[in-house]
């Protein structure tokens, strides 16, 4: 599967760091400088290549060369988005992983300030900072600031009721035996990123703690006019867009045995009311002004 390693050891890196890419010339050299300039300094960065065509390869490659903390991985041939997520996580050895997308930019203190909180708090399961997306950087308003605590209800609450604005949730620095430990990383399915949200919140809390940030690039799925369409496989899917990622919802969060019966049937008219506006909307900015 794999055309070329190139490894450099890093003894027990306290951090691994996910950085998947596609054809990312224009974005991935910021996005590798905002993460070899971090404060914190030890972790390992591992970047798998998802086969690309343009500069990517030798551009990575560069750094790698260059860095000691840095392993490059070009697969022979493209896996898809979501196995090539699930590469980079496989890979990790460190006590914290957290993922980046080739388009993102980090606060230089966004590993410290977040590895500081998880390890003195260790009932949390991850920590971020605030985020914005890429042109956002003054409209204070935009920035997302939310933590999701309290009970195992409150927190798939929360989640539910401000999935559209968990993006940088996903992209939280966690605890790695809690990823390692879900089942469904890797999988195509719609709003997978929640998915993993989801089973880190079954666990604990997550915090988003005051200091630090991360800015998203606007080239995502999920900055695309439907990206669930993209994911209709099957006629159910037409009526309940979010019939996967209910399936798995269900199984992680309602049939909890923490819940009491009158909280399992509030969650399921909140994800009820959450597939029929996705099933009824056309956009993603129209389904955030009615949420």
């Amino acid at each position: 599967m794999v055309k070329f390693v190139l490894i450099k050891k890093n003894i027990s890196p306290k951090v691994s760091i996910g950085l998947p890419v596609f054809n990312s010339e224009l974005t991935v050299r910021k996005t590798i400088e905002s993460l070899l300039s971090q404060s914190f300094a030890d972790f390992e960065l591992i970047i798998s290549d998802n086969a690309s065509t343009d500069c990517t390869q030798e551009i990575c490659k560069e750094y790698a060369n260059s860095d000691s903390r840095i392993k490059y991985i070009r697969q022979t041939k493209n896996l898809g988005l979501f196995e090539n997520f699930k590469v980079v996580l496989d890979e990790a050895c460190g006590e914290f992983f957290m993922w980046s997308a080739a388009d993102d930019i980090r606060s230089s203190c966004f590993i410290e300030k977040n590895f500081q909180f998880l390890s003195q708090h260790p009932e949390y399961v991850a920590s971020t900072s605030k985020n914005y997306f890429e042109g956002e950087e003054l409209k204070v308003e935009s920035h997302i600031k939310f933590s999701i605590e309290g009970t195992l209800n409150e927190r798939l609450i929360t989640f539910l009721t401000n999935c559209l604005y968990s993006h940088g949730i996903f992209y939280s620095l966690i605890r790695t035996p809690y990823l390692k430990s879900c089942d469904f990383i890797g999988k195509i399915i719609f709003a997978g990123d929640w998915l993993v949200n989801v089973h880190l919140l079954a666990i604990g809390p997550i915090k988003r703690i005051n200091e630090g940030y991360m800015m998203s690039g606007r080239n995502g799925i999920s900055n695309s006019v439907s990206p669930y369409k993209l994911f209709q496989n099957h006629f159910i899917e037409y009526i309940f867009p979010l019939y996967l990622f209910s399936k798995y919802f269900i199984r992680l969060g309602v049939n909890n045995d923490e819940l009491s019966l009158v909280e399992k049937i509030t969650l399921l008219f909140i994800l009820i009311r959450l597939n029929l506006l996705f099933a009824f909307s056309d956009s993603i900015s129209k389904l955030r002004n009615t949420l």
